[in-house]
Parts: C-alpha cells; structure tokens; sequence
C-alpha cells in the first residue's frame, strides 16, 4: 500500500487540504486494480492530530523522512509572504533528494514558497520538481 504524507503546515489553504484528504484519505481500494489504497499521515507542526482529520494519524514535520513516504502532498499557502518553517523545508528537502516524489496542489511559484526555491521563467507544473533540484 503506497504511504502519503499530507503536509499540514501552519498557512496551508484548507480547501486543498480536503481535496488531498478525500481523493487519498478515504479508502477508495474498490478502484484499485490490486485492491490496495493509501496508507495516509498528516504531517503537523505540532505533531498532534488536527480535529478536522482525527481519523488520520499525525507525524510532525520532522519525521517526514522517516515516515517511508512514497508521495508528499503540500497544499499551497494562504501566505505567501510569510517565513517558512525551516524543518519543513528542510525536510521537504531531503525527501525529494530520496527521491520521494512531491505533490503541490496550487501553482508551481507557490509550491516553491515551501522549499524556498525560485522557479525559472517558464516554470509549468509538470516541470516544478526540477526547479527545486536547480
């Protein structure tokens, strides 16, 4: 069963938030051609579960590396002017340098407010992921 790791990070916008948490969070493994779904963990600040998600466990950022993701979701940010947690970029970081593939549910320039990165002129959602390996 593939592991998601939903990023619920202080300014995330909720909206994505229960998109990534009804398409992935709700078993679905009727769909599935080999009847598994994902095994899903929201990844928070504070480590506690939030009482909008109380059916999903919780990690706190830190522990994204460990927690054998094979998919990162990040919600955009309601903020993005704002710092960002230098835990959660760092380990947002060192997860895509394990190659864990990252998932950003908003435009390639907000996604990069979470790693700190600028995007290259011409950046498009499909390209993203090489704009934080630059």
């Amino acid at each position: 069963m593939p592991r998601l790791v939903l990023v619920l990070h202080e300014h995330a916008m909720l909206y994505e938030v229960a998109i990534a948490a009804e398409v992935f969070g709700v078993d679905r493994s009727a769909l599935s051609p080999t009847g598994a779904w994902y095994d899903v963990v929201v990844a928070c600040p504070e480590r506690s579960p939030r009482h909008w998600l109380p059916h999903l466990p919780a990690i706190g950022v830190s522990e994204i590396g460990e927690a054998a993701a094979d998919l990162i979701v990040v919600p955009s940010t309601d903020s993005p002017g704002e710092e960002v947690d230098p835990a959660l970029a760092a380990a947002l970081r060192d997860a895509h340098a394990s190659g864990v593939r990252i998932a950003r549910s908003s435009s390639p320039r907000r996604a990069c407010w979470m790693t700190g990165s600028r995007p290259p002129a011409g950046c498009t959602p499909t390209t993203w992921p090489a704009a934080i390996r630059a």
